[in-house]
């Protein structure tokens, strides 16, 4: 992906080395411990305005995904 100019906008915007992510975009089976982030955006590092995961007890009666969500300055 690096090759094609994108990058994860997660680990741009946290720092967080992949795998080691802190904030969880799914829970299987729904369950609050059984949490994995295994959702992704790739796109311009310098085009990323903003990112953000939905928290757990806003979406869980919604998904067992969480919205997650990028704005970007593309135009």
């Amino acid at each position: 992906m690096a090759d094609w100019g994108l990058s994860s906008c997660y680990h741009e915007i946290t720092h967080e080395h992949q795998g080691h992510e802190s904030q969880p975009t799914f829970y299987h089976y729904r369950n609050k411990d059984k949490f994995y982030h295994i959702d992704y955006f790739f796109y311009n590092k310098d085009k990323i305005k903003a990112f953000d995961i939905g928290q757990f007890h806003d979406w869980i009666s919604l998904s067992d995904h969480m919205p997650v969500l990028l704005d970007i300055d593309d135009f």
